[in-house]
């Protein structure tokens, strides 16, 4: 019974999440958030991670670089020309969200990452862990099943 009780109550919370679009708190502007979905099973679009790493070197500085620690969270909207818009992130770093340059990062997203995404537009969830000066990124999707989840 216990077990139906959270299950009911995660869903209900994704629902009221996924209805206001934006799945992270921080929430940003500027994006066509008409239709989407979240990535569920399998990643649908594609990237290869160097370029995601390439854009983290607008949001961080040489020397932030070497001391951040922590979780940076985002939701990046891909349509089906590959082209995105980053819609909202969580920082869970610690550094100051102030000493980011979340704009820069922002628009480095929105006019130079190229997705291969073909079937319909979609919100990635993508974290990227900072430890001991190393970049770890995963991709998170959600379904019924299984919840929030890691996508290989």
């Amino acid at each position: 019974m216990q077990k139906i009780y959270i299950t009911s109550a995660f869903l209900f919370i994704s629902a009221l999440c996924i209805h206001a679009q934006n799945i992270y708190k921080e929430q940003l502007e500027g994006c066509d958030t008409k239709m989407f979905a979240l990535e569920s099973e399998t990643k649908t679009a594609h990237i290869d991670d160097t370029e995601i790493i390439k854009a983290l070197s607008t949001l961080i500085d040489d020397t932030q670089r070497n001391k951040i620690k922590g979780k940076l969270k985002l939701q990046i909207i891909i349509y089906t020309d590959g082209s995105s818009c980053l819609l909202s992130y969580e920082n869970d770093t610690n550094t100051k969200t102030t000493n980011l340059n979340i704009e820069e990062f922002r628009a480095y997203i929105n006019e130079n990452l190229v997705w291969t995404n073909k079937d319909k537009n979609v919100a990635a969830l993508i974290e990227i862990k900072f430890k001991k000066k190393k970049v770890i990124i995963e991709r998170l999707g959600m379904d019924g099943k299984r919840g929030w989840h890691r996508l290989d």
